[in-house]
């Protein structure tokens, strides 16, 4: 696994068996990936990147997956540089609902 950060964005990328191109588009889908992937090996919750995706978009920012082509996946989240970018609510301290 390899982490790699520059300023309002963070990427991390592995050598797992990576992500089908009809995957993609549900990977951040709550159990998604774990409806698929727990007969053939051990996985997760099901859980977690659901939940990036809720606290990055709550920062104001997207997460996006990707297949590698040498195999493996790549999550890279971005989100805004400066606190000036924030949303509102999070500039301010106020509470947001996830």
């Amino acid at each position: 696994m390899t982490v790699s950060a520059q300023a309002g964005e963070i990427a991390v990328a592995d050598s797992g068996p990576g992500l089908a191109a009809e995957d993609l588009p549900h990977a951040f889908d709550r159990f998604y990936l774990y409806n698929r992937d727990r007969s053939e090996r051990a996985v997760g919750s099901g859980l977690g990147l659901a939940i990036v995706t809720e606290l990055t978009a709550a920062m104001g920012g997207g997460v996006r997956a990707a297949s590698r082509p040498q195999g493996g996946a790549e999550f890279t989240l971005t989100v805004p540089a400066t606190a000036a970018q924030w949303p509102a609510a999070e500039r301010s301290g106020g509470d947001r609902a996830l």
